[in-house]
């Protein structure tokens, strides 16, 4: 712009004009310096927001100078951090001054003194840049003067030469700790932690702004109660350098009620450090604090300090440098699409002391699960940790308590539902324990409308109602108390929020009212609902779960009576309809035979209830002690013959009685192609027993394929299953390599539809859970 000044001057104030200046600036020339420009390239970490460009020095080659600028300009860059440029002038430049360093534009001019001659320099150091997510490799600086010259051919300077990771993280034995029923059945292994390029690692504080060293930091998510880790300090260098890294305050030990899961190690480098590449190996030990949990716990590394390029609230951290959070390994993460594969549901009633859930996961990815723990209103439980992640790798079952998942401060007293969700397949059980009592709460299913049938061994023992609601929307529900009979004796209007669950005993729900032993309540509600009835509480708890009318013609797996054994098959008629509802079984043995010539048949009025009680109707058939095992089918059909008319619906439960212990179980039809069942185990008290029916004209064959805690494969078995027959065994008779084994997950295939029932109980009768056959979602 000056020269073309010069040149419209020229133009407008005639020759002798132009004559005068072509002079002066002949004469200014010669007074002019010229100088040449030097750089220092430097290699940024493309993890760090204020990485250090290379310095750059100015110097005179020739003449003296003139007052005047140089400027350094880096086009599409900011700087992030200034705190540190220096400016150092040699001889006449010694005066030498920043003028302006303007961060946005990547700007800086400097001022230069008149009267400075050949030989004098200034160098510009301590500029910093972020190098994140960086669409460059190399960097060059433009350089311009005013005043004076620059040497043909170095207005442009390098200051950038690479980009690349300045940490490498690497573990020999993985980076999880699992434990699993009290076992330790992973830890983390040792972690290498090296710089990749010399001087990636910094400890010069003070230096061209560096404020921090650099650090190691650790993190860890999901310790189990329980168990500690142990970081060791000092680690030396395994370069010999004679470096280390250090933890404040010496080796340092944090568990899930630690105030951070953050572990921080400080570089310090020694004279060799130079020249050689350090890296430092740390291993955290393992310890046992107390009552140990079980879980899944991922140990975590990063290069820090750890911050942003801007300070914000996230992370307020003005370290210099300081670097973006990346944790190696990476935590697994959720596949965008399908954003939920699984969606499973536990309600928890108020009365059980301990609640475990065993979550199975039947892919061969790693599973990410989100457990949500909700109050009674729907809204996320008033606990420290009420929305978690949980990890399961491929095929791995794990078994967690409340305590487990949620932290020590989780209990059925706050916590009325809990939900999962994944990604992955997965199934889940749930076992709650009241007393020295176990009884399972499989998943209910979601219904509108169902019934729930109660017997109370004593009027102290009053049943218990719990109602969740998972859908979006609050959720009405009218509850019926019906005698035997199918008399209505009282009704409730409960509403259940969404999200929550309803939790009261009869005395609470149905107030003032005589409540009989036995009987039935019907439920209707607005929207689906998930419900599960504990008989007897205080004494022997059993739990019923949501039932759905019976099909017109329904096969049941299993039944078994004699020698303290027996089946008790309890029908209800809906109160819907005004038309007797005419029910009829049949048991057969495993092999297909009938028990009886005849069908058993039962009239039920509306409303009624009525038992199947197998030792009373078939015990005559069997030898005296013997016990008897086969599977029944049940058909129902309306008392008339009305053209048209519709038969009336029917609800069943199947009652399985040993000793003091009944296990309920809803009677629906379940034929299927594939099923898992879990908590499994056989141990020297302990064993699971698999029904497994074909009510198909046509053989079958049936695979089971049993796998442990971890996911490895116990043994799996096939057999042929001929038309209309079925088989009883236990687990270990079935794959002997599941003796002994605990909390497994067996899956079931079979080439056509089968029926399946499975029950995990004790070998001294004081256990009995019901392993329904889980289908693992679409």
């Amino acid at each position: 712009m000056r020269n073309k000044s010069k040149v419209l001057s020229f133009v407008s104030c005639g020759v002798l004009t132009a004559l005068f200046f072509f002079v002066v600036n002949v004469h200014s020339a010669e007074a002019q310096a010229t100088f040449g420009v030097a750089g220092s390239t430097s290699v940024l970490n493309s993890l760090g927001y204020t990485e250090l460009l290379g310095p750059v020095t100015f110097f005179v080659q020739s003449g003296t100078t003139q007052s005047g600028t140089i400027e350094f300009f880096i086009p599409n860059i900011a700087f992030t951090d200034i705190s540190g440029v220096a400016l150092v002038g040699t001889g006449g430049l010694a005066a030498a001054t920043l003028s302006a360093v303007i961060p946005s534009a990547g700007d800086v001019i400097i001022g230069i003194p008149a009267g400075a001659g050949a030989g004098s320099t200034v160098t510009l150091s301590g500029l910093r840049i972020s190098a994140v997510g960086a669409a460059f490799t190399t960097l060059n600086a433009a350089i311009s003067a005013s005043g004076n010259l620059i040497v043909a051919g170095q207005n442009s300077v390098p200051v950038v030469r690479g980009i690349a990771s300045g940490v490498s993280i690497t573990n020999n034995g993985g980076s999880t700790l699992l434990i699993a029923n009290n076992t330790i059945v992973s830890t983390p292994g040792t972690y290498v932690v090296g710089e990749t390029f010399l001087g990636a690692f910094s400890s010069t504080v003070g230096v061209l702004g560096q404020t921090n060293k650099t650090q190691i930091v650790f993190q860890v998510t999901g310790l189990p109660d329980g168990i500690s880790l142990t970081f060791p300090s000092p680690i030396g260098s395994d370069s010999g350098t004679g470096a280390n890294v250090i933890i404040g305050g010496g080796p340092l030990t944090i568990t899930n009620q630690s105030t951070s899961n953050q572990v921080i190690y400080e570089y310090n480098a020694a004279a060799p450090s130079q020249a050689i590449l350090d890296q430092f190996s740390i291993m955290p030990m393992v310890g046992i604090t107390g009552t140990v949990g079980s879980g899944s716990a991922l140990v975590q590394a990063s290069l820090g300090p750890i911050g942003a390029a801007v300070p914000n609230t996230q992370f307020p951290s003005t370290a210099i440098p300081r670097y973006m959070a990346s944790f190696t390994p990476p935590a697994p993460t959720v596949p965008t699409a399908p954003v939920i594969v699984s969606n499973l549901f536990f309600p928890v009633p108020s009365a059980v002391n301990a609640d475990v859930l065993t979550i199975a996961n039947t892919d061969s990815g790693t599973a990410a699960i989100t457990a949500v723990a909700r109050a009674e209103d729907g809204t996320l439980a008033n606990i420290a940790s009420n929305q978690v992640t949980l990890n399961l790798t491929g095929q791995q079952t794990n078994s967690l308590a409340l305590t487990d998942i949620f932290g020590s401060g989780a209990s059925a007293a706050g916590i009325a539902a809990v939900e999962l969700t994944s990604s992955n397949h997965l199934v889940a059980n749930s076992i709650a324990t009241i007393g020295s009592t176990q009884f399972g709460i499989a998943s209910p299913l979601d219904s509108s409308k169902t019934f729930l049938p109660f017997d109370s061994r004593t009027s102290a023992d009053v049943p218990m109602l719990t109602m969740e609601n998972p859908t979006g929307s609050d959720v009405s529900a009218q509850v019926v108390l019906l005698s035997l009979l199918g008399a209505q004796l009282a009704t409730a209007n409960p509403t259940v929020k969404s999200h929550g669950a309803l939790r009261q005993s009869f005395t609470s729900l149905f107030p003032g009212t005589s409540l009989p032993l036995s009987g039935t309540i019907s439920i209707v509600a607005s929207g689906a609902v998930r419900t599960v009835l504990l008989n007897n509480p205080n004494s022997q708890p059993e739990e019923t779960t949501s039932l759905a009318p019976v099909a017109s013609a329904t096969t049941f797996p299993y039944f078994v009576f004699g020698a303290g054994y027996d089946t008790v098959v309890t029908m209800v008629n809906s109160t819907s309809s005004a038309t007797p509802a005419s029910v009829s079984l049949t048991a057969y043995t495993l092999a297909g035979s009938a028990l009886s010539s005849k069908p058993v048949i039962l009239t039920l009025a509306p409303g009624q209830r009525q038992d199947f009680e197998f030792n009373a109707l078939f015990g005559t058939s069997s030898s005296a002690g013997s016990v008897t095992e086969g599977y029944f089918t049940v058909s129902s059909q309306s008392t008339t013959n009305t053209l048209f008319g519709v038969a009336p619906a029917v609800y069943g439960l199947v009652r399985f009685l040993t000793g003091a212990l009944a296990t309920g179980v809803p009677l629906v039809a379940n034929p299927g192609t594939q099923f898992y069942m879990t908590p499994t185990g056989e141990t020297t008290n302990t064993y699971t027993g698999i029904a497994v029916v074909n009510a198909t004209a046509a053989a079958v064959t049936v695979t089971l394929t049993l796998t442990s805690t971890t996911g490895t494969a116990l043994g799996t078995t096939s057999f042929t299953l001929a038309a209309n027959n079925g088989t009883v065994q236990l687990l270990r008779q079935f794959i002997p390599l599941s003796l002994p084994h605990d909390n497994g997950n067996l899956q079931i295939s079979a080439t056509g539809a089968v029926g399946v029932l499975g029950f995990r109980g004790t070998l001294n009768s004081s256990q009995l859970i019901f392993l329904r056959g889980e289908s693992a979602p679409k």
